[in-house]
């Protein structure tokens, strides 16, 4: 035998080896790849579709409109995976690695506190899982600040779509396929378009308060069965005001722009009956409480001096309140205002 031909035919094996094991590796080992590539080619400012619909009743825009404007986000349905299957740990354990100033997402429900670290949730953007004796979803949007839960989902749990709209999270029903996106939490299919998601609130809150109030939680593991490095943000961090979080920039085209505020302001988005209404965290904090209306719907909003979080709730009609005590959440949470406004273009506004 030639002696070219073993050093030839061994690498030959080599690269075959190779081929092999990139084409087999876990969906999720290469869309960790294919995320921090589509992070890169549209960061423009936003500009407005030209098929930007006509505002309907109540906030909404037209569900065909919406089906139009669904972009690829350039990775593949579940390539940004889901945690199915989340490792609980108790907050002494969570603070070895968490820092003072990293935000942590608190759901409070009936049989406890959860938090789910901001970072894990930029590497995963969903975490489903039984709450209550519930099918929960937390679902969080890097591109646009917003994270929400919702309950009594199908018993697969809501994935990644790898699509967007108006830069923002495009769900998917993993039972029957339909397409949710996150911050409108209807269905835009062409079949029973407008079909609502359950919302309930989920919290933006420091780490730092979070365990200075709460005396026990469980706090979602890093634990999450996929490697990932929880140490590092790909879009950046809220502790570097160069990062995408402050920065003007919009990395995917929306359907509305609306200059009242900066693209990145962070604003509580309040849905109510028949409209919607986006009030500055800002003016609640220093007044203490506001009673407004969202749509239809008498709302009061109150500032958690221990959480520095706003929390809002329904009301009745018969006047303004003084205390919250009896009333329940309205369906309310943080978002950046460029994407709260690009879904919801006449909505209210309230500022300092």
């Amino acid at each position: 035998m030639k002696r070219w031909i073993v050093p030839v035919a061994i690498l030959v094996g080599l690269l075959l080896v190779a081929g092999i094991w990139y084409a087999t590796r876990p969906v999720e080992e290469q869309s960790m790849e294919a995320m921090e590539t589509a992070l890169e080619p549209t960061r423009s400012e936003p500009s407005s579709s030209e098929a930007t619909p006509d505002p309907q009743p109540g906030g909404q825009v037209d569900y065909g409109a919406f089906r139009s404007n669904v972009l690829s986000g350039g990775v593949p349905p579940d390539g940004i995976p889901p945690i199915d299957e989340p490792i609980w740990d108790p907050i002494a354990t969570a603070d070895q690695w968490l820092m003072d100033e990293d935000y942590v997402f608190v759901l409070e429900a009936q049989e406890g506190v959860y938090a789910y670290p901001q970072r894990i949730l930029v590497w995963h953007e969903i975490v489903n899982h039984q709450v209550d004796g519930q099918n929960h979803s937390i679902t969080y949007c890097p591109l646009t600040g917003f994270c929400v839960g919702y309950d009594g989902v199908a018993q697969g749990g809501l994935g990644t779509s790898g699509r967007l709209l108006n830069s923002n999270l495009v769900m998917y029903d993993r039972e029957t396929g339909k397409y949710w996106p996150q911050i409108l939490g209807e269905s835009i299919d062409s079949e029973n378009p407008g079909t609502p998601l359950n919302a309930f609130p989920v919290h933006w809150v420091t780490w730092k308060n979070f365990k200075d109030h709460y005396e026990e939680a469980k706090v979602l593991s890093t634990e999450t069965g996929y490697f990932r490095d929880y140490g590092r943000d790909p879009y950046g961090s809220y502790r570097d005001e160069n990062s995408y979080y402050f920065t003007p920039v919009v990395m995917f085209p929306t359907m509305n722009d609306d200059p009242r505020l900066a693209n990145k302001k962070v604003v509580v988005g309040i849905k109510g009956q028949n409209g919607v209404l986006a009030i500055d965290p800002a003016l609640v904090e220093e007044r203490g409480m506001i009673n407004a209306m969202a749509g239809d719907t008498p709302i009061v909003a109150v500032y958690d001096q221990n959480l520095d979080i706003v929390r809002v709730f329904e009301r009745e009609d018969d006047g303004e309140v003084t205390s919250v005590d009896g009333l329940q959440p309205a369906h309310h949470f943080d978002v950046m205002w460029f994407a709260w406004s690009a879904y919801f273009p006449d909505t209210e506004l309230m500022t300092k």
